[in-house]
């Protein structure tokens, strides 16, 4: 096991909960992922799959939990499955105007000219499952079911722009196709805000580097 360094101070991480998901019920234990978070050593990053799977849980309720939890020790080295910094990192502090990618070089992360952090700095489940001393837990069935259909709606959903040319579609078959999925089309600003899935552009809707990420790491449930 990698030693632990100097935590360091506090930071709040940037995404934002994903459109039409429900908050995590508050009974679950967090301590498990805020025990892993806080044991991260500088030069050290992990995802949010990783932390998903430590736990038992789904990305979904782990992203809404690092997005609305202020104060998580180390949430800024949770990165994307690639690497990346995510798309809407922002700091708690509106003020703190310092670059993420310099903070975590400073840590001793390393990145290459694609901006990817260096794969061999990473922890993975079992990885965190070591640092802090305890095993993988097993996601529950019940929570296999509050998340498990909500995602592969989503999948769904940004498979039509992922397979799309240059991931773009106008917004009136972006609107149909999302009330085809039982989306209300009121309630999708989530998928423009925070780390988002879509941006607007012009008449149209188009995939992001967030969105990609997500289909990609998670169209396996489709099969």
């Amino acid at each position: 096991m990698r030693s632990v360094g100097a935590w360091g101070r506090r930071w709040e991480p940037g995404p934002a909960p994903l459109a039409d998901v429900d908050e995590p019920e508050e009974g679950r234990d967090w301590s498990r992922l805020h025990a892993a978070l806080a044991a991260l050593p500088p030069g050290i990053w992990t995802t949010y799959g990783d932390l998903a799977e430590l736990i038992g849980s789904h990305q979904v309720p782990v992203g809404q939990h690092l997005a609305n939890t202020p104060g998580l020790l180390n949430a800024h080295r949770v990165l994307t499955s690639e690497g990346h910094v995510a798309e809407a990192f922002r700091w708690s502090d509106p003020h703190d105007e310092r670059d993420i990618h310099a903070v975590l070089e400073a840590e001793s992360v390393r990145f290459d000219t694609d901006r990817r952090a260096d794969p061999g700095q990473r922890l993975r489940s079992d990885d965190l499952a070591d640092l802090i001393g305890e095993a993988i837990d097993p996601i529950t069935p019940e929570e296999d079911r509050e998340y498990g259909w909500r995602m592969l709606r989503l999948l769904r959903y940004l498979r039509h722009f992922y397979e799309a040319p240059g991931g773009r579609l106008h917004y009136s078959l972006a609107r149909d196709l999302a009330i085809q999925e039982g989306y209300d089309p009121r309630g999708v600003a989530g998928f423009y805000q925070g780390m988002a899935s879509l941006r607007k552009e012009g008449g149209f809707r188009v995939l992001t580097d967030a969105g990609r990420q997500l289909y990609e790491d998670n169209r396996h449930r489709l099969d």
